[in-house]
């Protein structure tokens, strides 16, 4: 599953998309409690800011992607290839015993 961090820190003026968030980690965890026995594993894959056209107009706001990256603890934004390379241990060997994590890959933002 792909969520997000929101959940963690939930953003004052989104609490629509955090509340969503929030519900797919209670499903990633009731996933991973009753789908192992299908064989399937489930594990939730958590970015924070990652520049991509899903942010819409605010995508172009230089500012904006200045401060996340201000804001960040390794004080840069992620890009969609750090979200790719995270999820790849995640899915190359379905045997492995990966089973009900949260991979954050936010720069370690979620400990804030």
């Amino acid at each position: 599953m792909n969520s997000s961090s929101a959940d963690e820190n939930p953003p004052v003026d989104a609490i629509s998309y955090a509340t969503a968030t929030a519900a797919l980690t209670s499903l990633t965890k009731s996933f991973a409690i009753h789908l192992p026995k299908y064989g399937i594993r489930v594990n939730a894959v958590m970015p924070g800011e990652v520049r991509t056209a899903n942010w819409g107009p605010v995508e172009k706001d230089e500012a904006m992607w200045k401060l996340f990256a201000e804001n960040n603890l390794m004080k840069r934004v992620a890009t969609v290839e750090d979200v790719a390379d995270a999820i790849m241990p995640l899915i190359n060997d379905p045997h492995k015993f990966l089973n009900g994590n949260f991979l954050y890959v936010n720069g370690g933002n979620h400990l804030k």
